[in-house]
């Protein structure tokens, strides 16, 4: 039955756990990479090498299950209803397999496309947080400022220039997050509210590639960038240049 799954995540669990045992009744802050969902997959010594789905799927079982441990930890320790929790990404998957890893998204890690710059963010904080989907534009930048706010503290004035706090946003109280936001992957792009305006790249122009014209589309009608609507909307476009400019 089954192949036996190398445990790296459940070590990072339990470190995780030992900080507030350590500091029983003390404020905190972990900051918890575990890597399972990144190449190589290794499930186990047995395992076929290599970038294959079954690996993926083996490692995120357990990967997983390691996660429900942590948060079974953190209720076992009385602290879950106030400890604040948030799970995300550093970006898109690859190999996206045809796009099944990014729910049919285009592009992948290292793009500007959906599929790249797009990532899981959950946030939960059980005293304070009420289940639900917000659409509101954050990034992870934003994490900084939002968490100085929430700590009550100031952020330097010369630290972090680009972090606004969104907070209202991450505890759910507010559907608006940010106006803009500078995307980057292998080149830059910007959104501006539903709005995406990636730029041409000259020398993707010079060779034809893709990337040669200017992209624009409208995420809140066409979250897969099917539909390039530079053609259509000149102002925005001239607009949103100026702005990534």
């Amino acid at each position: 039955g089954g192949r036996k799954v190398a445990r790296g995540s459940e070590r990072f669990g339990d470190r995780t756990l030992d900080f507030p045992k350590r500091n029983p009744g003390q404020p905190g802050f972990v900051n918890l990479w575990p890597d399972d969902a990144h190449t190589p997959w290794v499930p186990g010594p047995e395992a076929p090498k290599g970038y294959r789905l079954e690996n993926l799927r083996d490692v995120l079982i357990e990967y997983d299950r390691q996660l429900g441990r942590l948060l079974d930890g953190l209720r076992e320790l009385g602290i879950e209803q106030k400890t604040l929790v948030l799970f995300t990404s550093d970006n898109g998957p690859l190999p996206s397999f045809k796009g099944q890893r990014t729910t049919g998204l285009r592009g992948s890690k290292l793009s500007l496309y959906e599929g790249g710059v797009r990532v899981p963010f959950l946030v939960r904080w059980p005293a304070r947080i009420k289940p639900g989907i917000s659409d509101a534009l954050v990034c992870q930048i934003d994490l900084l400022a939002s968490f100085a706010v929430l700590v009550g503290r100031d952020v330097p004035a010369d630290a972090a220039p680009d972090s606004l706090p969104q907070l209202p946003a991450l505890l759910g109280e507010s559907k608006t997050g940010r106006e803009t936001l500078v995307e980057h992957a292998a080149g830059l792009a910007i959104r501006k509210g539903t709005w995406k305006y990636i730029p041409p790249k000259p020398e993707n122009k010079a060779k034809g590639k893709q990337g040669s014209v200017p992209e624009l589309y409208d995420l809140s009608q066409d979250l897969g960038e099917t539909k390039n609507l530079a053609g259509e909307k000149p102002e925005l476009l001239k607009e949103l240049d100026e702005l990534l400019k």
